[in-house]
């Protein structure tokens, strides 16, 4: 009994010796698959992920040299002092996802071109150079290199509202009637709402806005404003005036440093003025939806009370050599997408424009002006399209007062691809104010009207304005 028990010991403890080994066994060529399985997934992964990375850098390198190659066209054009393969880097670092997508597809297309990168960022390459060079990290940044950030209503397009010469004036009667609390006798409601709702409004600030300085001695025609109308000026909307003509120094140097002033503190941009010339010729920026617009000023009046800013003093932009202003105006568009330029000149109730002032905007126009707008005429003059692009003459007075005529703002919509549309917005000025037209005879009466100032421009029914085609 005792030697079976024995056995029978001794054979559970071999049939337990045998299960504990198998067990070894399967963990042992459990953890051999595992190991195994690692390396080939590690093989695997090396030899794929190394593809993946070539192909990475691959694709990194052509979409660099595709980049690139258009960046480098677009610098050459304008003259500007980035490296093509900095600005590269840049850009693909600092837009990794907007920079795949469509501009991948472009790139292996090979149709890549400037029009594309706007499409990707939505930024011009202008803009996007900007932020490169750290001009946009913040508004006031922005500021000091005549730069204004906006933001715009509508995405992929800029807004721009432009009215003539704005001229308030404290003997007249629209500031009494604005003082009584009716604004809108001389300023219909349609206007304020396009003017408000405006991605950018400008005028040229005709006369003299301030509480110092003295009137011009010996000036006959001296016009002048107290500095609280800078009121009506915010509550138009205003985003920038052109002070280059023949009436913002009406009060001296004094006068005009505090029209700046006010301007300023009111968030007020202006163009064709300054504490010194170098400030006075600065044309000034707006990027608004990633578009760079860009505006010029200049005052073509004879200045017989020395109005115009020196080296180290106060006054306007004034015009003495057309080269010079056109020189100006070809480096200003080498840095925005849409230029505009302004002169103050011509003659007083002159509804047609005389040779020089031709002369000047076709000189401004191929010197690299994408539209030219005109001042002082006092009446709306024609508008003549040169290679392509337009010139207003002259949008007459806002708010004048006198004879009856008709006045008018001026929309523009501009986007990445240039001037989408011009159009205008019709009144009648009267003694008894300014009236909207709103009823499509009285509007197509003015739009024959003003078509018949016009050397080679058409104006349809809904007073869009397009060249005329011969």
């Amino acid at each position: 009994m005792g030697s079976e028990r024995y056995d029978e010991t001794v054979r559970e403890q071999k049939r337990a010796q045998r299960e504990q080994q198998i067990k070894k066994q399967k963990i042992a060529l459990f953890v051999a698959l595992i190991i195994i399985i690692a390396i080939v997934g590690v093989l695997l992964y090396t030899m794929f992920g190394k593809k993946k990375e070539e192909k990475q850098a691959f694709a990194d390198t052509k979409w660099k040299q595709s980049v690139g190659e258009v960046y480098q066209k677009f610098q050459e054009a304008n003259h500007l002092d980035i490296k093509a393969a900095e600005f590269t880097d840049w850009l693909l670092e600092t837009y990794p996802e907007e920079s795949q997508g469509e501009m991948m597809k472009k790139i292996d297309s090979g149709t890549l071109e400037e029009l594309d990168f706007y499409n990707s960022y939505g930024k011009t390459l202008h803009v996007l150079s900007d932020e490169y060079k750290g001009y946009l990290k913040d508004s006031n940044t922005a500021k000091s290199q005549g730069i204004y950030l906006k933001e715009g209503a509508v995405n992929g397009q800029v807004e721009i509202v432009l009215g003539g010469d704005l001229e308030l004036i404290e003997e007249e009667a629209f500031l009494q009637d604005y003082d009584n609390d009716e604004f809108q006798t001389n300023v219909p409601e349609e206007f304020i709402q396009q003017m408000q709702k405006a991605d950018l409004l400008y005028f040229n600030q005709e006369y003299s806005l301030s509480d110092a300085g003295t009137a011009l001695e010996g000036k006959t025609d001296v016009f002048h404003a107290n500095a609280g109308r800078i009121e009506i000026m915010k509550q138009l909307g205003i985003d920038l005036v052109s002070l280059s003509n023949d009436h913002a120094a009406d009060y001296g140097q004094e006068g005009l440093q505090e029209t700046m002033n006010l301007l300023a503190d009111a968030g007020i941009a202006y163009v064709g003025a300054g504490e010194n010339l170098s400030q006075a010729q600065s044309p000034v920026y707006f990027i608004v939806n990633g578009l760079k617009i860009g505006f010029t000023a200049i005052s073509g009046m004879e200045d017989e009370f020395q109005t115009e800013a020196g080296e180290e003093s106060v006054g306007i932009h004034q015009l003495h050599d057309l080269k010079e202003y056109t020189a100006q105006i070809e480096e200003a568009a080498q840095n925005c997408d849409y230029l505009i330029s302004y002169i103050h000149n011509g003659e007083n109730e002159n509804a047609q424009p005389s040779e020089e002032q031709q002369e000047q905007s076709e000189a401004m126009i191929k010197a690299g002006a994408d539209f030219v707008i005109g001042g002082h005429g006092n009446r709306l003059q024609g508008i003549e399209y040169v290679e392509g692009s337009p010139i207003l003459y002259s949008l007459g007075d806002f708010l004048p007062e006198g004879d009856s005529k008709y006045e008018a703002l001026v929309k523009l919509h501009i986007t990445a691809s240039g001037l989408e549309e011009m159009s205008l917005m019709p009144a009648l000025q009267s003694e008894s104010g300014m009236k909207y037209l709103d009823n499509s005879d009285d509007q197509k009466k003015m739009y024959e009207a003003y078509e018949e100032l016009c050397t080679n421009a058409q104006i349809d029914e809904k007073g869009v304005i397009t060249e005329k085609k011969s």
